[in-house]
């Protein structure tokens, strides 16, 4: 989503910034499916509806949380640099998302079977 990002604040023309726009929409829903991923594996299965419900709402409300600053940084720098300090961001916290998860507790339920 980083690099999309910093794709964006780079783009002059409309056909890239469709396909930068893909390309954010498409890490967005990875990062989606990650973390449903990770509620099969942590929660009793009559639970995901309801995980997967705050799971959406929480992400919904970060979405409208980040439109705040998003929008001050819109009107005092301009699209180009407003799209590349969140990429940057999102880039430099990456990283830190690299580490395997713990093992979830509903996968060491079955292992021991």
């Amino acid at each position: 989503m980083g690099s999309a990002q910093l794709l964006f604040s780079q783009i002059l023309n409309y056909p890239w910034a469709l396909l930068a726009c893909g390309l954010l929409g498409c890490g967005d829903a990875m990062a989606l499916i990650s973390v449903l991923r990770l509620v099969v594996g942590w929660f009793p299965a009559p639970r995901y509806p309801l995980m997967v419900t705050l799971t959406i709402a929480v992400g919904a409300a970060g979405n409208a949380v980040a439109t705040v600053p998003l929008t001050f940084m819109l009107t005092d720098l301009g699209w180009g640099p407003a799209f590349a300090i969140a990429g940057g961001l999102s880039l430099a916290y990456g990283p830190l998302l690299l580490r395997p998860a713990a093992q979830a507790p509903a996968a060491m339920a079955l292992l021991l079977r």
